[in-house]
């Protein structure tokens, strides 16, 4: 049976949420599965790693930290041995109590290799900013605010 686009597509979506799930276990098992050997990944702080580089800085979360990373409104190009899906992915991160919510634009390469199995040969993630506007602060009242301040017992 021929496989449809459509049926690629979720399978490689599923892939990019299992290794999205990863991160916050550090669990380099899944991204080594799911990396092709050469692969290229940049990022936000525009560093690009190779495969081993990746796996090498891959840990889990340091304690007071708790995030997820969901894929969400995806779009792809679907060519025989190679699918480019970019979507947004929406991250929750909490900080010892604070709660960060940041979206991501992430543009993966998929190839399928000589064993029949789909790998990531590209990846470039982008955050994606939100419009800050301006505050209207009284500069005296920033005195108030100078001190020492513990982001956790073992954080000041």
């Amino acid at each position: 049976r021929r496989v449809s686009s459509e049926e690629i597509v979720e399978k490689l979506k599923r892939a990019t949420q299992e290794m999205l799930d990863a991160v916050a276990r550090g669990d380099k098992a899944v991204w080594d599965r799911y990396l092709a050997e050469g692969s290229i990944y940049a990022y936000e702080e525009g560093n690009v790693l190779t495969k081993a580089e990746l796996l090498k800085e891959l840990r889990p979360l340091p304690p007071g930290y708790q995030g997820s990373i969901k894929v969400g409104e995806t779009k792809s190009l679907v060519q025989e041995n190679v699918v480019v899906l970019s979507h947004v992915d929406h991250e929750e991160l909490v900080l010892y109590g604070q709660k960060l919510l940041t979206n991501f634009l992430t543009t993966q390469t998929w190839a399928k290799q000589k064993n029949g199995e789909w790998q990531v040969v590209s990846t470039q993630v982008m955050a994606l900013h939100k419009e800050r506007k301006p505050a209207v602060i009284d500069l005296k009242s920033l005195d108030s605010y100078v001190g020492q301040y513990g982001l956790s017992p073992e954080v000041t």
